[in-house]
């Protein structure tokens, strides 16, 4: 939640790291997206899925605007 409220870096941003998101939310909102890899956490729920992580790329709207509409609370 606290990450959320930081807001994004300044400059531009080509590249985002998605953690804990499926491929088909991400490609919801990326042109582009690529699953790099599935960790199964120790000391998690056992039947939760593999944490992904995908790397993210071309937005399909403003990175503002995405992030805005993504708040966690």
């Amino acid at each position: 939640m606290s990450y959320w409220l930081w807001g994004l870096p300044d400059g531009p941003i080509e590249t985002v790291i998605g953690m804990g998101f499926s491929n088909k939310s991400m490609e919801g909102v990326f042109h582009e997206v690529e699953l790099a890899a599935e960790i199964e956490l120790e000391n998690v729920n056992p039947w939760e899925p593999p944490f992904p992580i995908t790397i993210c790329r071309q937005p399909k709207d403003s990175l503002q605007s995405i992030w805005n509409r993504n708040r966690p609370w």
